[in-house]
């Protein structure tokens, strides 16, 4: 039913929240009555004893403290306690303690609120509000205790744990990084690779289509001048006919002579059009036959395979200009390693001194090979 308490689910959720986290892993819960200090005692209520870390001069100790959860909480703060063990008195005149029972007075506790302040945030603040101006100390007959070594430890381990966990999240980082460098190179690659790809189509389909009506024209023109001819020679033909009756036997067999021989060749030359065309029909679809299996074929090497060098001052220049672009392209990677500190500024700068003497040396060489084909094909041209 609750017991003393009207609202006991955010008594469980608040208690469990506070022993469950690092500000309240050395307290306890316990029952007991909470005496007020005109002593009048309340039924027992839950009681959070144990101890809080409280950082001072580089060293944690612990405070024993008693945190009561009145039965009107959590409309009314909690009641805070420090115990001191036999060997620790209370601080006189502290801000934030009584000496005569070590009640916590502070303005977390003043201005409770709550909706907004928790249990958590409690300790937290007492435990700053401690470092700042201890509120007990050691009696002067004894030596003051020294920290818990399980504190000391579990603080190293901490700390040792933080320290792994930065640098594997820094791996992380520079290893996504690099994953989305190297899909970024790849999906422009594909993107470029794409790009050339319709080009080549296109360039390929606008030559087909030029090719295609360039023969139309010409077959066009041609088939216009001979049917032009035919025309000609019919009307020609028909002209003599009419005019035979005036001609003797003789003028007559040569003016049909003439004009069986002209009639021939122009049968000859239609017939030669005509085979032409075909062939040239047959060849424009072994040419789109051909285009279409080499596209679905293509060679990756056939790129270098195109320009090769015919002389040897010229694969001398190719190989040094290849070698130059590729110190290049080491010396800004090493950049790129030397800020990311992947790679140490002594081997950075050892390496680039020996890079930047072999492209001097190259670029050297590169710059007499050019000007030796120079003066070669100059001499060439004199003598010309």
């Amino acid at each position: 039913d609750g017991g003393v308490y009207h609202d006991p689910g955010r008594i469980t959720r608040d208690a469990s929240s506070l022993l469950n986290s690092t500000a309240g892993d050395h307290l306890r819960p316990k029952v007991a009555p909470l005496v007020d200090n005109d002593g009048t005692a309340s039924p027992p209520v839950l009681l959070l004893s144990g101890t809080i870390a409280m950082p001072y001069r580089a060293v944690n100790y612990n405070i024993p403290i008693d945190v009561y959860l009145s039965p009107s909480y959590p409309a009314r703060a909690p009641v805070v306690f420090v115990r001191p063990v036999s060997s620790m008195e209370v601080k006189e005149r502290h801000r934030h303690v009584a000496q005569a029972d070590g009640k916590v007075y502070m303005p977390y506790l003043h201005n409770w609120q709550p909706h907004s302040h928790n249990l958590i945030e409690l300790v937290v603040t007492m435990s700053s509000l401690f470092s700042n101006d201890p509120p007990v100390y050691s009696k002067p007959a004894q030596q003051p205790p020294p920290p818990p070594y399980s504190v000391i430890q579990q603080s190293q381990v901490h700390q040792q744990a933080a320290a792994e966990e930065q640098i594997r999240l820094a791996q992380e980082m520079s290893r996504a990084e690099e994953g989305v460098r190297r899909m970024r190179e790849k999906h422009e690659e594909g993107l470029q690779r794409e790009k050339m790809q319709q080009y080549e189509v296109q360039l390929d389909h606008e030559k087909r289509m030029q090719l295609k009506s360039n023969i139309k024209t010409a077959l066009f023109h041609l088939q216009s001048e001979a049917k032009i001819e035919i025309e000609n020679c019919c009307f020609d033909i028909v002209r003599m006919e009419k005019s035979v009756k005036i001609l003797s036997e003789d003028e007559k067999e040569s003016q049909f002579k003439i004009l069986r021989e002209r009639k021939q060749t122009l049968e000859n030359y239609q017939e030669q059009v005509t085979t032409s065309t075909e062939q040239l029909e047959k060849f424009v679809i072994s040419v789109e036959e051909e285009k279409k299996s080499s596209s679905d074929e293509l060679d990756p090497d056939a790129v270098d395979k195109i320009v090769l060098p015919d002389n040897l001052h010229s694969k001398q220049m190719l190989e040094l200009s290849s070698e130059n672009a590729s110190i290049s392209d080491l010396m800004y990677f090493m950049d790129r390693a030397l800020v990311k500190e992947t790679l140490p500024l002594d081997v950075h700068l050892k390496e680039i001194r020996k890079l930047a003497k072999k492209q001097f040396l190259t670029r050297a060489l590169l710059l007499k090979i050019g000007q030796t084909v120079t003066k070669e094909r100059a001499e060439r041209d004199l003598f010309k």
